[in-house]
C-alpha cells in the first residue's frame, strides 16, 4: 500500500477513547507563472517609440493526498469480553485490538491531481510625439487577451453536450420495460 503512495507519512491510526495518532497527507497547491516580457525604444526625431509584448501562462494546480498511506479505526469490536455478547471494558479496548492488529475499519485514498492552465498575450506601441519643448502627446495603441482556463493535460470535461444520447438508455429502458419495479411506478 505504502508503495503506491504518492507522498510517505505515518498512516493515521484512531482510537474510540485516545488521542489519534498520523495525520493526512495534506494538500499542496502550487501557482506558476511563466512570462516573457520585452519591450523597445526607439528615439527618432521628436518620436519616442515604445513597442513590445508580454506573453504569460499561468498554472494552478492541487493534489489533495487525503489518506494517502490508509487510516486505521480500533475500537472495541474484537476486544469485548469472552462472549460475543459481553460488554467491553471501559478503557483500553482499541488500544489491544491495537496490538492485535485488528482494526474495525480503515480507508486508503489515492487521489488524482489536477492542473489549471491558461494564456494571457499583450502587444503594444506608444509614440511619445515632442510637438514643442512642452507640449508632448502621448499616443499608444494596446491589445491583449486571455484564454479560457483549461487543465493542462485534458482530464476534464469541458462544455458537456446534453444533446447527445446516452448509448446504455435503450437497453436500460428495454430492461425496465420488460421487468418493472412496482415501487416506482
Amino acid at each position: 500500500m505504502s508503495a503506491a503512495a504518492p507522498r510517505k507519512i505515518l498512516p493515521r491510526i484512531s482510537f474510540s477513547t485516545f488521542t489519534p495518532l498520523g495525520d493526512t497527507g495534506g494538500v499542496e497547491f502550487p501557482f506558476d507563472t511563466f512570462q516573457i516580457f520585452q519591450s523597445f525604444t526607439k528615439m527618432q526625431g521628436k518620436h519616442s517609440l515604445k513597442f513590445g509584448v508580454d506573453l504569460r501562462q499561468q498554472r494552478e494546480s492541487q493534489t489533495n493526498f487525503g489518506y494517502s498511506n490508509g487510516t486505521f479505526v480500533f475500537g472495541n469490536s474484537w476486544t469485548n469480553g469472552p462472549f460475543d455478547n459481553s460488554a467491553g471494558a471501559p478503557i483500553g479496548q482499541d488500544l489491544a485490538a491495537l496490538l492485535l492488529g485488528l482494526p474495525t475499519s480503515g480507508q486508503y485514498d489515492l487521489n488524482a491531481a489536477r492542473t489549471n492552465k491558461n494564456y494571457y498575450y499583450a502587444f503594444f506601441l506608444q509614440d511619445d510625439f515632442r510637438l514643442r519643448p512642452n507640449l508632448t502627446l502621448n499616443l499608444g495603441l494596446r491589445l491583449e487577451g486571455e484564454t479560457p482556463t483549461s487543465e493542462r493535460y485534458n482530464r476534464t470535461i469541458n462544455g458537456f453536450d446534453n444533446s447527445t444520447a446516452n448509448p446504455i438508455s435503450a437497453k436500460a429502458l428495454a430492461a425496465y420495460t420488460a421487468n418493472p419495479i412496482p415501487e416506482f411506478q
